[in-house]
């Protein structure tokens, strides 16, 4: 089960993830491949986290280095969170809805996306201003969040 599981991961497959529900829990893994998000925003440094400091906030488990790291991601967890409820831009450009794979991630304007497959990921870090804005500008694709999303868009 658990090599299936995984095998469903690392291909950007997300069990249970539909059009109507896409924000999929990922049970064993982390988002970001483990590392902090606080780091990665705050400071633009990849630091891993460790299995004793999780957050699980909107569908997507969030690991730490540090007890402070993790409080302060409770804190203000929009400031760190994954972007457009975890689709992929590049799909949502494509007027497509892909829920991304966690372990695929890149950094735009202190915002974090994850992506659908290695190939969606490689389009948007050649141009990301492309399928998505700048803050305060309306998201390319004009997207909107899923119903029960507390969280902006952008």
């Amino acid at each position: 089960m658990r090599i299936i599981l995984w095998a469903s991961i690392l291909s950007g497959v997300v069990t249970g993830a539909t059009e109507s529900s896409p924000r999929a829990t990922i049970l064993d893994a982390y988002a970001f491949s483990g590392n902090s998000p606080v780091e990665m925003i705050d400071a633009g440094a990849v630091i891993k986290g460790k299995p004793a400091f999780t957050t699980n906030y909107l569908g997507f488990t969030y690991t730490f280095p540090s007890e402070a790291s993790k409080k302060k991601f409770d804190a203000n967890p929009d400031q760190y969170n994954i972007r457009l409820d975890g689709h992929c831009p590049v799909s949502l450009s494509h007027g497509q809805v892909h829920t991304g794979n966690p372990a695929l991630y890149s950094m735009f304007d202190q915002r974090i996306f994850i992506f659908k497959d290695e190939a969606a990921k490689a389009a948007f870090d050649l141009e990301p201003s492309r399928y998505v804005a700048r803050r305060g500008a309306a998201t390319a694709a004009s997207y909107t969040p899923s119903s029960g999303s507390t969280r902006p868009a952008g």
